[in-house]
């Protein structure tokens, strides 16, 4: 029982600050997309996100993995060798830049050929800065992950509001004075440079003590094996969440990806509770597997896939009653179109909270290679999707092709999961699900019938509000949810006395 209580204790006890700390970026993310859609048009919107989706295709090669690698290992040596923490950090952004710069430079080089490939005049000079935007983004994850491996979550929130605020402002100066698409994008990178400068004072100074004469661990080589299954599932994992952007760009044009950038904004704004899951997820399994705490870690992932799967019910009751006014009142009229493309990318919320614990999980084990070859293999059905289906369905089309080639990683991804940390579901766990589906489609039935769509965006976000309140007491009397959980989890967002 104290092994139980000790992981929520410890699992509760940095949920409020990693939440915070997810939600920035993705808050981050939508305000920009806002600003641009309210001010500048799904043109422009369009131009910005195809020039952001280049660049983070390029930074397959740019990041090479170190991110993610080095806070696992930051999160290890925590626990059993802190004075390699120091080197490992120097070692990191080493690695990191060996790769970041050369891909920059290449894609300033390639800016004309790209801009020709697509047939948009517009973007060449967005793509010439998409070097800058590069290193940018480069380096402020793989600080983000290192902060979060030796676990300072509430400097991790710190940094990313910093991040925030100067984005956000940067952006809505550039929006007002109209200086276009290269201003937008200008802000953005400059805005994402800010909290690089912070993270260093902290990394730089990471002291772990004196070295025993016989520690032989060759870091250097650890984080390059490590990296490399991490940067060829993170291409897969790019691949699934851009190259829909860049094929529609190529085969319907800047306003397509505009409709389609702005409902896939809100998909990943819904998500971000579940991508705080992740981010806390990464050092607890790995601490916990590096301690042989087998029970820990299957306790850690059956609460994460449970609470996963209620938020994203909820979200998709919500979405299912309210799509249109919500995209209406937030995008305005002009935008109405990503509404329906909203509603198509539902099943993905589903599918992705769920499957939120395969990649910690997995590479917390040292089983990274399997996550890899599996996202390679969908990358490879939605590209062949993508080019059966975007042609004649434009951007459903690439939403199906998203969907199709997602659901082999998510079966598979459990299971391989499953032989790591057996018996994380239990037969109460699916009862659970099944009795969550009926009351969720009840409640959607029954909104659709009685209630008149809202029209202001006050008047929404009072009927989301209502909409998840029904739902909560739904689960609640369905003992789907119980009171004990709920406050296990609001604990969480209580100050913890002597941390």
């Amino acid at each position: 029982m104290e092994s139980r209580a000790a992981s929520k204790g410890s699992f509760a006890a940095g949920y409020l600050w990693t939440f915070g700390a997810t939600a920035l970026p993705l808050l981050s993310a939508f305000f920009i997309s806002l600003i641009t859609a309210r001010w500048m048009g799904p043109h422009v919107v369009g131009l910005i996100n195809s020039t952001m989706a280049l660049a983070t295709v390029l930074l397959i090669v740019g990041k090479y993995g170190v991110d993610g690698a080095a806070s696992r290992l930051l999160s290890e040596y925590q626990v059993n060798a802190p004075w390699r923490m120091g080197r490992l950090v120097r070692l990191s952004v080493l690695m990191r830049l060996l790769f970041t710069i050369p891909t920059g430079v290449a894609a300033f080089i390639c800016a004309p050929w790209f801009t020709t490939f697509f047939k948009e005049p517009a973007l060449l000079p967005l793509f010439k800065m998409s070097g800058l935007l590069i290193l940018a983004v480069s380096l402020n994850e793989l600080f983000d992950l290192m902060i979060l491996g030796i676990s300072r979550f509430r400097y991790l929130f710190f940094v990313r509001c910093t991040m925030l605020v100067a984005k956000v402002s940067l952006v809505l100066v550039a929006a007002l004075l109209g200086m276009g698409a290269e201003g937008v994008l200008g802000g953005f990178i400059a805005g994402t440079f800010v909290p690089c400068i912070i993270s260093l004072s902290v990394l730089f100074t990471i002291r772990g003590g004196a070295a025993p004469a016989a520690d032989t661990e060759r870091i250097w080589s650890r984080l390059f094996r490590l990296a490399t299954p991490l940067a060829v599932s993170g291409a897969s994992v790019t691949v699934y969440t851009l190259q829909d952007k860049l094929m529609l760009l190529y085969y319907r044009g800047a306003s397509d990806v505009g409709f389609y950038s702005m409902a896939r904004s809100l998909t990943e704004t819904a998500l971000f509770p579940t991508f705080a899951l992740l981010m806390m997820l990464r050092p607890g399994l790995a601490a916990a597997f590096t301690e042989g705490n087998a029970r820990r870690c299957a306790d850690l992932t059956n609460r994460s896939i449970r609470g996963s799967f209620v938020y994203a019910a909820a979200v998709i009751v919500v979405f299912l009653c309210l799509a249109k006014p919500i995209v209406v009142g937030l995008f305005t009229e002009t935008f109405a179109p990503s509404a329906a493309l909203l509603l198509l990318f539902l099943p993905l919320i589903m599918m992705r909270c769920v499957g939120v614990v395969v990649l910690p999980g997995l590479i917390a084990a040292d089983r990274a290679g399997i996550y890899a070859k599996l996202t390679v293999a969908g990358a490879a059905l939605n590209f062949i999707f993508n080019m059966i289906l975007i042609p004649p369905l434009k951007a459903e089309g690439a939403i199906i092709a998203t969907l199709i080639s997602y659901v082999p990683i998510e079966v598979l991804g459990l299971k391989a999961l499953w032989d790591v940390f057996p018996r994380f579901w239990h037969r109460a766990d699916t009862l659970a699900v099944a009795k969550t589906v009926p009351a969720a489609a009840a409640i959607v039935l029954a909104y659709r019938a009685v209630i008149n769509p809202p029209g202001p965006l006050y008047a929404t976000i009072l009927h989301a509000a209502a909409i998840t309140v029904v739902f909560g007491a739904a689960l609640l009397v369905l003992k789907v949810v119980s009171r004990a959980e709920i406050a296990d989890l609001l604990g969480s967002f209580r100050p913890r006395r002597g941390r």
